[in-house]
């Protein structure tokens, strides 16, 4: 297991927290066995077992047309995050347990033991394990306000579920070293930065604001009682998404499955035959044909601002040796062409100082790309094209523009300042102290 960073060029050999591990081997395996088709296929079996899960909850509990709204809304907003990331493969995980601590509340006893194992292989795939671990501490809690007078038995009921809960978060390569890492993470000021991490944007309509109004009309038109507890469950779910976007996941999810558990108590579906058997069969012959129809089809990665493949076909081999500035988006493009990045997206690697001097710099901060050009032996750039930063460089002498699409713009220092800088001595020796190996 990697301890310190193999990729950059600025933080090579820092301590560097692989927290998603299984999720990049899985990942990895699909593309090793069956290239981007096999990632792309992974990624769709883990949102298909998600939605049929959470649809096989709701049907249960309400009737086909709310059922099947409602898993498409909620599926909806999990749109602009259905992407190839180890957060996908905690989705179904996700929704399977909700399920189980809803059920489980509903008859009045905890959760089976064996559940605990979940945890213990979640924690390994994504962060949200450790919401999760919370999530089972709420219900738990909310048993105990439900029945005061019976706190002794319903506290030693829920214990155990809930201690097995947070001892398996620690089941992980670093331990609990690994769970402070999650909280230190959710408090960097850099993630603001970070598309995902800002706020949901309220001035226009979006499948999560249509979620949020539909759920509460809903309640109001059927006349549906919410304990406190369930209220205000919903409320901070809804309160989470606002503040920070990438909170959907949770609350399309989580938030979905409480909305119809509370329906279902309000407005009873009555008797009607089992569906589980059925839905099964369905769902496995579905899934096996679209899996089937996935590998068959071409899954090239589309050219964008991550992905800028022309742009990188154009970098000159005299070049990719040497120390670049980068984009925030375009890091994870140049690992993968074997060249070290100035910045990738591990943000938690890189710390709140160093990504706001890149972040300054990459967008027209006062002196900050002249420092980064300063500080580090920066002979390259590789930078979004209508970047205030390319705009910089274009104005700045040394420096030559020699590629430039639609995505990107590639500069360099030009060769008569890189034989003054050698003349005067200053070397090629980078802010880590590594020799850059010359061409």
């Amino acid at each position: 297991m990697p301890t310190t960073d193999p990729f950059s060029f600025t933080f090579a050999g820092r301590p560097w927290h692989v927290h998603e591990w299984l999720s990049e081997v899985l990942y990895a395996s699909a593309f090793q066995g069956l290239g981007w088709a096999g990632v792309a296929a992974l990624a769709g079996i883990a949102v298909a077992l998600a939605a049929g899960r959470m649809h096989l909850f709701l049907r249960e509990r309400l009737s086909p047309l709310p059922a099947a709204l409602a898993t498409l809304l909620a599926f909806a907003c999990l749109a602009p995050g259905l992407l190839a990331r180890p957060h996908l493969l905690a989705l179904p995980l996700l929704v399977i347990w909700a399920s189980v601590l809803l059920e489980a509340r509903a008859q009045g006893r905890a959760p089976a033991p064996g559940w605990i194992v979940l945890m213990a292989l979640w924690a390994n795939l994504h962060g949200t394990a450790l919401f999760a671990a919370a999530l089972a501490g709420w219900f738990a809690a909310e048993a105990l306000v439900e029945r005061p007078a019976d706190w002794r038995r319903t506290f030693a009921r829920s214990t155990p579920f809930v201690a097995g809960s947070l001892l398996a978060l620690l089941a992980t390569p670093r331990g609990l070293e690994g769970v402070v890492f999650l909280v230190r993470l959710t408090r960097m000021q850099s993630l603001t930065t970070v598309g995902e991490w800002q706020p949901l944007d309220l001035t226009s309509w979006s499948a999560a604001q249509m979620l949020f109004w539909a759920g509460a009309a809903s309640l109001a038109w059927w006349r549906v009682r919410l304990p406190w507890t369930r209220a205000a469950l919903l409320a901070l779910l809804v309160a989470m998404t606002i503040a920070h976007q990438r909170h959907q996941m949770l609350a399309a999810t989580v938030g979905t499955l409480v909305w119809a558990e509370a329906v279902a108590r309000a407005c009873p579906l009555g008797k009607e035959p089992p569906i589980r058997a059925t839905f099964a069969t369905l769902a496995l012959v579905a899934l096996a044909a679209c899996l089937l129809l996935r590998l068959a089809l071409s899954a090239a990665p589309r050219e964008t601002a991550t992905n800028p493949q022309t742009a990188l076909a154009h970098v000159p081999a005299s070049l990719r040796g040497r120390p670049v500035f980068n984009g925030y988006n375009s890091g994870g493009a140049l690992i993968g062409a074997g060249i070290r990045p100035f910045i990738d997206g591990r943000t938690d690697l890189y710390g709140d100082a160093f990504n706001a001097l890149a972040f300054g710099a990459e967008h027209g901060a006062p002196g900050a790309l002249d420092r980064v050009l300063r500080d580090w032996p920066i002979e390259w750039t590789f930078l979004p094209a209508n970047s205030p930063a390319a705009a910089q460089l274009d104005r700045t002498p040394g420096w030559q523009r020699i590629y430039a699409d639609p995505l990107i713009a590639i500069h360099r220092r030009s060769p008569t300042t890189l034989a003054v800088g050698k003349a005067d001595g200053e070397g090629d020796r980078g802010a880590t102290g590594v020799v850059v190996e010359g061409q």
